[in-house]
C-alpha cells in the first residue's frame, strides 16, 4: 500500500512539473517588441485589453505599445463581444506573415 501511494505521489508531481514547464517556455513581451523582431513561432505571454473583434477568431488586442491581432480559439470564450473591453494575460505564439504580424493565442486568462 505505502508502494501504491509513493508512486501516486511520484505520478502528481511529473505532471505538476509539466504544466510549470510548459507555461516556463513563454517569454514576457508586448507588442512593440513583437512587431520589431518578428520571430516567427517565438512563445511569448502578454497582458492588455482585446479591443474589437474582427470575425472569424480574430481580435485586435491592445497594450501599451500598440496593436497587433489576435486569434484566439472559440473555446476561450462564449460570445465574442464578451470579452471585448476586457483586461487578459494571453499566452500566443508569433505568426509571422508576408502579410504580417500576428499572434495565436494558445491560452487566455481574463484579469
Amino acid at each position: 500500500m505505502k508502494k501504491v501511494i509513493l508512486s501516486l505521489l511520484v505520478i502528481l508531481c511529473m505532471v505538476s512539473t509539466i504544466g510549470i514547464a510548459k507555461s516556463a517556455n513563454y517569454v514576457a513581451s508586448d507588442v512593440a517588441t513583437i512587431k520589431i523582431q518578428q520571430i516567427d513561432d517565438q512563445k511569448v505571454m502578454l497582458e492588455g485589453t482585446i479591443v474589437s473583434y474582427s470575425g472569424d477568431e480574430r481580435f485586435v488586442f491592445q497594450d501599451a505599445t500598440g496593436e497587433i491581432v489576435m486569434e484566439i480559439d472559440n473555446d476561450e470564450y462564449r460570445n465574442p463581444h464578451d470579452i471585448i473591453g476586457a483586461h487578459i494575460r494571453s499566452y500566443c505564439e508569433v505568426e509571422v506573415k508576408v502579410y504580417g504580424t500576428s499572434v495565436e493565442a494558445d491560452r487566455v486568462e481574463i484579469l
